[in-house]
């Protein structure tokens, strides 16, 4: 198996994922625990990686939090301000 193949993987897991059940934060878990079950016959470039993996994971799913939190302040100062 080579690179192309699990990317071609990806894309039909991706497919199938029902994003309403499949939420990044459980993604980022489920990554978490197979890291931390796998460690001990992981190399040390590999452990790296995949950590490294985990971290622009959890990285966006922050970004994307943060953008939404202020999307929702600015329209509820939006609402606010024409109540006066």
């Amino acid at each position: 198996m080579n690179q192309d193949d699990v990317l071609q993987l990806f894309v039909k897991e991706a497919e199938n994922l029902d994003m309403a059940h499949n939420k990044r934060l459980d993604t980022i878990r489920q990554l978490a625990q197979l890291i931390a079950d796998t460690r001990e016959s992981l190399s040390e470039d590999s452990f790296a990686a995949l950590v490294r993996i985990g971290a622009t994971i959890y990285k966006a799913k922050l970004s994307q939090n943060r953008a939404r939190n202020e999307i929702a302040t600015t329209m509820r100062e939006s609402l606010d301000s024409g109540k006066d």
